[in-house]
């Protein structure tokens, strides 16, 4: 009798054990499925917020001066962009003063001057001033409403028609001076202007194309 109790026990204890080796199988199994099947931390990232944190990472400073009138249009490297702005401030129906060849005197009670950066060789041509003439005229007017107290605010609108060896030395002018840049995404293909923006904690709002340049305009001059 004794040993027949034995053999129960045992029996029993090898069905327990059975019985919890098969429990604790089915528990892991799921475990290492869902380990495998998680995604990585890249994987589970979207590519459009991928995209986003990469623009965020080129974004500068934000552009909270008040821009006070009076408003003057000029143009630096006497490019067609200016007529642009011009027509612009006219749709938006804002009081201001438009002088592609703007003075030192032009600026001096001007509260915002709103400079469209880029050259057009025909542009200089015809209004008969030379590279040399309009970089000097471009400096003592930008100067001088620096020291005024006005904002500069400068628009690159042109796109890559307006980059280049010749461009690019009126634009490099009007961005030393800038208070806050609007700029077509196309003319900054290389990252020039994005990175001295950054490096330089200047605002920059990038648009698509020149009629959408409208919208942070109007914003930055609280229209």
């Amino acid at each position: 009798m004794f040993q027949k109790n034995i053999s129960i026990i045992i029996a029993l204890c090898l069905l327990v054990s059975f019985i919890l080796t098969a429990c604790n199988q089915q528990n892991s199994a799921p475990a290492s499925q869902s380990a495998s099947q998680a995604p990585s931390v890249s994987e589970a990232q979207p590519e459009s917020q991928a995209a986003e944190e990469s623009t965020d990472s080129n974004s500068s400073a934000v552009f909270n001066k008040v821009c006070e009138g009076p408003f003057l249009v000029t143009s630096v490297g006497q490019s067609a962009d200016a007529a642009m702005v011009e027509a612009m401030l006219k749709k938006l129906g804002a009081d201001f003063t438009f002088n592609a060849a703007a003075t030192a005197d032009d600026v001096a009670a001007a509260g915002t001057v709103i400079v469209a950066a880029g050259a057009s060789s025909k542009g200089l041509g015809a209004a008969g001033i030379s590279v040399e003439q309009e970089l000097a005229r471009a400096d003592e007017m930008l100067n001088a409403a620096k020291e005024n107290g006005a904002v500069i605010i400068a628009m690159h609108i042109g796109g890559s028609a307006r980059r280049g060896e010749l461009s690019d030395q009126f634009s490099d002018k009007v961005f030393a001076y800038a208070d806050y840049i609007i700029m077509v995404e196309d003319g900054d293909q290389d990252g020039k202007y994005s990175t001295f923006a950054q490096e330089n904690n200047i605002p920059l709002t990038f648009v698509k194309s020149a009629a959408e340049a409208t919208n942070p305009l109007k914003d930055a001059l609280g229209l």
